[in-house]
């Protein structure tokens, strides 16, 4: 963690993290140990989980409970580190999703994920005698992600599917081409899903896709487009950027779309993040793009002195001026380079 100051604060080693929604505190995983940790670093609490603790997520916006995968099993704690329970035994590796619930903690607590079956299931952590509602057997998912309280998108390999709030299948938005989806995020306001997606080509490529899902429409554009993966995607709050991991050139990608889907307007890529993040690390690892953003709009297209990353948005370029957002990555965080002109390439889809 990098402050204002510049004083810096390793957190120690993880292999995964993810900011509460308040961006207050950070839940971290390492092995079967799960914790959260205050701005300061100091550890609230920590528990030790069943198997390896994976896909991390709070209830958002109350951020009351952190679902979690131990192995094979789903589990949920309080976010005062209370309560840790089974609520599902056998589910497959795919991250869970809460359904949009109220920020004053009222409830209800709903919990989408994937049994180890394939088929999705959306289950109430707070009443283990209730029965979870079952989704179509013919609908699975790679990825799941609210819009809103009322539609869940299902991504599948070749196809996303819509879902009411009871798991019916409502509508289904077929993709082009081939490939595996390795990444996907939300814009709930602005109604977008953005997808990194893998091409069966050699070399190896992924395209990044942006869908607009509309009451009565729903469109398909292909973004950008690099050599190897993607690592994790990522919208900014006022859901004009896209921030997106490119391991094999060691940068993240902020792409810009213009609100009509047609015109790219804008890429920045910041180049050598593990040199940054990581000095002195001698571990390629993977550094994804950060998944909690604050401020009103996160970065700035203006943005282009180095930020820093920290907590509670206290990122500024040196000197005075707007703060930008905070970034929570496997690796401790650092300064991040000034913008430079994307890679030869990286090119437009």
């Amino acid at each position: 963690m990098v402050s204002e100051d510049d004083s810096r604060r390793r957190l120690g080693s993880y292999s995964a993290a993810a900011w509460s929604p308040n961006v207050i505190f950070v839940a971290l995983a390492d092995g079967r140990q799960l914790a959260v940790a205050e701005p300061d670093g100091k550890l609230r609490w920590s528990i030790t989980a069943p198997a390896k603790v994976a896909d991390l997520v709070w209830a958002a916006p109350s951020g009351s409970r952190i679902a979690y995968r131990a192995g094979r099993e789903l589990r949920v704690v309080e976010g005062t580190g209370a309560a840790d329970r089974s609520v599902a035994d056998a589910v497959a590796a795919v991250g869970p999703a809460w359904r949009p619930g109220a920020a004053d903690d009222s409830g209800p607590y709903e919990l989408a994920f994937v049994g180890r079956d394939g088929r999705i299931r959306l289950a109430d952590p707070d009443d283990p005698a209730a029965e979870p509602v079952l989704g179509p057997s013919s609908v699975s998912a790679s990825h799941l992600l609210w819009l809103d309280a009322d539609r869940l998108a299902a991504i599948d390999r070749g196809r996303i599917v819509i879902l009411d709030s009871r798991l019916r299948a409502t509508e289904r938005i077929p993709l082009p081409g081939g490939g595996e989806v390795t990444a996907a995020d939300v814009a709930p306001e602005a109604g977008r899903i953005a997808l990194a997606r893998s091409e069966s080509s050699y070399p190896p490529r992924s395209k990044l896709l942006l869908i607009r899902v509309g009451r009565n429409l729903d469109e398909v554009r292909s973004v950008f487009s690099i050599p190897g993966e993607y690592a994790g995607l990522s919208f900014s709050p006022d859901e004009r950027w896209i921030a997106a991991g490119w391991p094999e050139a060691d940068s993240w990608l902020m792409v810009k779309r213009r609100a009509d889907l047609k015109t790219l307007d804008q890429v920045k890529v910041y180049k050598g993040l593990q040199r940054q993040f990581d000095p002195g690390g001698n571990s390629p690892g993977s550094l994804r793009p950060p998944r909690s953003w604050t401020g009103a709009s996160g970065l700035s297209p203006r943005l282009r002195r180095p930020w820093r990353a920290g907590w509670r948005g206290s990122i500024a370029p040196r000197g005075s001026g707007p703060r930008y957002p905070a970034a929570a990555c496997k690796a401790s965080a650092g300064h991040a380079p000034a913008v430079a002109r994307p890679a030869r390439s990286a090119r437009p889809a």
